[in-house]
């Protein structure tokens, strides 16, 4: 897989940094809508938060977005020029990268994007895409 670049604009990643420290200390997790060229690079134009299903004192380190809430969005936005282009959780107390759990469910060719919450402040946001052959996790270079 060759680099691929992620961009949005500082809106975006504003929200993106505010629900993650809204939802401190458990997990956030919702859908990012945008277009991708024909060379592969993503634009994410829209975040729409979900509940996470896994919300729970003794489960805030994981997150599972509503089956159903993704069809209701896939199906609100396929006659628009975004489409659901991948997912984005946080990582309280921890670093923005995927744990293994994170990178068993992720599906191939969607955008991941993690942000880092220390403390209750947004430390940083990474992204990541996995290859069709689903052994291949490359890094996103994100741009705004």
């Amino acid at each position: 897989m060759k680099g691929i670049t992620v961009s949005f604009s500082e809106a975006v990643r504003m929200e993106l940094g505010l629900e993650a420290v809204k939802e401190y200390p458990s997990e956030c997790c919702g859908i990012l809508l945008g277009v991708v060229d024909d060379q592969g690079n993503t634009k994410v134009t829209k975040v729409i938060p979900m509940k996470n299903n896994l919300m729970k004192d003794s489960d805030r380190k994981h997150y599972i977005i509503d089956p159903i809430k993704l069809y209701e969005t896939e199906r609100d936005y396929k006659e628009t020029d975004r489409e659901v282009i991948g997912f984005y959780h946080s990582h309280p107390d921890a670093l923005a990268i995927p744990s293994v759990e994170d990178e068993e469910g992720m599906i191939p060719e969607m955008i991941y994007l993690i942000t880092e919450v220390r403390n209750g402040k947004d430390t940083g946001l990474r992204g990541y895409i996995r290859g069709l052959d689903r052994d291949s996790l490359q890094e996103l270079e994100i741009t705004t």
